[in-house]
């Protein structure tokens, strides 16, 4: 896997036949990194910020609430504890 930085991801996502994106920035910069993911015509998008992003509707999105499972994983902790 190769990570390339966004100012070069419309001319290079093509050549790498990328179709997936993951967004893992900080929620201010959440929208922006979508946008170039759109320019870059990336089919699907996994967002982990903690931010809701707008995409066109051919786009679909994932969004994931890291937190959700870092409270379930201490509470899995917690249970083994007893």
């Amino acid at each position: 896997m190769e990570i390339v930085c966004p100012t070069h991801l419309k001319e290079r996502a093509p050549e790498l036949g990328l179709e997936i994106g993951i967004i893992t920035t900080p929620s201010d910069r959440a929208q922006r990194a979508a946008n170039h993911l759109v320019e870059a015509n990336i089919r699907g998008i996994i967002n982990f910020a903690p931010a809701r992003i707008q995409v066109p509707p051919h786009i679909p999105v994932e969004y994931v609430d890291f937190f959700d499972h870092l409270y379930a994983l201490a509470f899995q902790i917690t249970l083994g504890d007893n």
